[in-house]
C-alpha cells in the first residue's frame, strides 16, 4: 500500500491502479479516484468511479468536469490574440485558479493530514 500511495503522490496514479488491482483496498482507490481528478485525467476517474458504484463518486466527478471545462476555455481565452491584453491576463489568473479547484476536490486525506503536522 504505501507503494501506491508513494505513486499517487509522485503523480502517477496509474501505477498505483496497478498495484490497487491486486490488493483491491477501497480506501486507495478512492485516492487513486482522486488523484486521477486532480491529474485531470477525468475520463480514467469516470472508469474508475463506475466500478466504485459511489454517489460521491459521481458528484466529485461531475464537478471535476465542470471545473475541467472552466480551466480550458480559460486556457484558449489566455491565448486568444483576439482578446485584450487585460483578458488574457485576466483569463490566465482565471486557468490557475480553476486548476487550483480541480486539485481541492475531495480535500485533503488521512495520509496528506497525517504527514503535514
Amino acid at each position: 500500500v504505501k507503494l501506491a500511495i508513494s505513486y499517487i503522490y509522485q503523480n502517477q496514479p496509474e501505477n498505483a491502479l496497478t498495484i490497487n488491482s491486486e490488493i483491491k483496498s477501497p480506501q486507495l482507490q478512492q485516492l487513486i479516484f482522486l488523484a486521477l481528478i486532480h491529474e485531470g485525467k477525468l475520463d480514467q476517474a469516470a472508469t474508475l468511479a463506475k466500478s466504485m458504484n459511489n454517489k460521491d463518486a459521481d458528484k466529485v466527478l461531475e464537478v471535476g468536469k465542470t471545473y475541467q471545462a472552466a480551466y480550458e476555455k480559460a486556457k484558449a481565452d489566455a491565448n486568444n490574440s483576439k482578446l485584450s491584453e487585460t483578458d488574457r491576463k485576466q483569463a490566465l489568473k482565471d486557468q490557475h485558479n480553476w486548476l487550483a479547484l480541480r486539485k481541492s476536490l475531495g480535500g485533503k486525506s488521512r495520509y496528506e493530514e497525517s504527514t503535514n503536522e
